[in-house]
Order: C-alpha cells, then structure tokens, then sequence
C-alpha cells in the first residue's frame, strides 16, 4: 500500500506469519506510525522478526506497545538492528517481564536509536540489567524527553545507575517519574553528577519515601543542574532535610517555575529555610503551592526576604 502511513492493531488475532512477512517487505513500507495494543501471544522468531521489521522501515517514526505480549528474542533484534531504525518516539506500557539478558538489550537499543528523542515507559517489568546498560550507553543517547510511570521497584545500585545515566545523556531536557520505587541511592548520585545534566524540566510525582541524607543531596542536585529551569514535586515524601539545603545552594539555581503539591506537614525550620530558598533564587518567576502543609515560620521568613525575591506570580 504506497500511502499507507498509520497503523493501528488492537486486540486483533494475528498469527505469526504477520510479521515474519512485515520484516520480508519492511523496507518497502510507507508506515510513519505503528500502535499495537493487546493481541495474543508472539512466538520467540515471530517477536525477532517484528523487531527487524521496525528497525528496517525507513519512515517509520513513532512506535507505542501496549498490552503486547512479545517474547525476550524481540529486545535482542531490537538491539541488532537500533542504529538503523527511524524511530524518534516510542511508547511501551505493560506486557509480560522483560529478562535480564533481554533487558539489558532493551537499554542497549535506546541508546543506539540515532533518531530517538521521546520514550515513554509505563508499568514495564524490566530488571535492574537495564539500569546498568543505560548507564554504560547514555553518552550516545540522542533522548530529547523520558517518561518512567510505576514498574518493579529497582535496587540500589541500579538505582545510582540510573541517575548517573540521566545526567550523562547529552540532550535529555525533560524527565517524567511518576510512582517509580527508586532507593535514596538514585538522589545521592543525581548530586554527584548533576553539574553534566542537560535537563531544563523535571516532574516528579509519588515513589516511596526519601531519607534525610538523601532529601538532601536531591536539594543540592536542583541547585546545581545548570539548566533546570522548571521543578514539579507532587505528593513526594520528602524529609525536612530537603528545605535547608535548598536554602544552602537556592543562589546558584537555574529555576524559573517551581511547582509543589501535597506531601509531609514541614517543620518551622525547614519551613523558615523553604520560604528564604525561593526569595534567594534568582530567577525564580513563578511559584505554586498546592496542599502543602508549612508552619507560620514560612510567612515570617517570606516577609524578611521579599526584597531579594524575584517571584512575579505566586499561585
């Protein structure tokens, strides 16, 4: 079909011999975009073949899966095949875990795609592997924007793994994490590196609590990230911690919108601290509170420093 560009499967019976035949004509096709939801189970060569498939279309753009149930061979094409995909945007959500071997190919391929600026994934069962492959190829990652929704809870080391990758990608400017179980590991590394970090926007949203040594150095690694100009902390539990040593380094951040909602009741200090990080940021411009619950100390140390503040619009 010469001017077939979009491709939607949901929930259809095919057989493998679908995709053995896409990777035979795949090079032929005019497909810009190809979203799969659910279906029946893709056999081992079957998943290879699909993998092959996208990696050879040569205008193929945008890819999401979702509820798709391919095996681990998929990944390992994937990784053979990365550096001559098209794809600058991929989108995965669900299916069954992801192995070990598999997953560490998964990361492999991300960072081999030349094109892929958006990744998306959301409740995908990979392996600490993954983290740790990541982080080897994050210098050749051309990722523009990563989104990470839910998944297994990932462990220390791959936890640091991940963090160190994040800041040696040399064009990530977005970063999404909502309800990701990463250990305090993660923020004590994003502090160390986060001077090489190209990220301008990073949301963060629910994932289990964060100590007071690592609250701390996840306050130092906003300060010090160079082009982070947009902060969102929603329903994160932080520790008291985070407030005074954002107070410490606030001179030397970038931010120009910071939002925070919901979270742990603040104490006086660490409200008192809180209210004189945002008067001593410098280019600070817009600040929203939403259901977060600071002492009166905040308002009193809000007043003192006012003057120095460069806050235009406060929600």
């Amino acid at each position: 079909m010469p001017n077939l560009t979009t491709l939607e499967l949901e929930d259809v019976t095919i057989k493998d011999e679908f995709f053995a035949a896409l990777a035979q004509s795949a090079s032929g096709a005019r497909l810009e975009s190809i979203n799969h939801t659910g279906g029946p189970d893709i056999s081992a060569d079957a998943s290879q073949a699909y993998a092959t498939s996208i990696c050879t279309m040569p205008n193929l753009k945008t890819l999401e899966l979702r509820y798709v149930t391919i095996a681990d061979e998929f990944f390992e094409a994937l990784a053979e095949s990365a550096s001559e995909a098209g794809l600058e945007s991929m989108k995965h959500s669900r299916g069954p875990s992801i192995s070990a071997d598999a997953s560490q190919a998964y990361a492999t391929s991300i960072c081999s795609m030349p094109n892929l600026k958006t990744l998306e994934l959301r409740d995908v069962t990979i392996t600490d592997e993954f983290f740790d492959a990541l982080a080897e190829s994050a210098k050749g990652a051309r990722l523009e924007s990563i989104k990470h929704s839910r998944g297994p809870s990932i462990s220390a080391d791959a936890s640091q793994a991940y963090a160190t990758s994040i800041c040696t990608m040399p064009n990530l400017k977005t970063l999404e994490l909502e309800d990701v179980t990463i250990k305090d590991q993660f923020f004590t590394a994003l502090a160390q590196s986060a001077s090489g970090a190209r990220l301008e926007s990073m949301t963060h949203s629910g994932g289990p609590d964060i100590s007071a040594d690592a609250s701390q150095a996840y306050a130092t690694s906003i300060c010090t990230m160079p082009n982070l100009k947009t902060l969102e902390l929603e329903d994160v539990t932080i520790a008291d911690e985070f407030f005074p040593a954002l107070a410490e380094s606030a001179s030397g951040a970038r931010l120009e919108s910071m939002k925070h909602s919901e979270g742990p009741d603040i104490s006086a200090d660490a409200s008192q601290a809180y209210a004189t990080s945002i008067c001593t940021m410098p280019n600070l411009k817009t600040l929203e509170l939403e259901d977060v619950t600071i002492k009166d100390e905040f308002f009193a140390a809000l007043a003192e420093s006012a003057s120095g503040a460069r806050v235009s619009h406060i929600a």
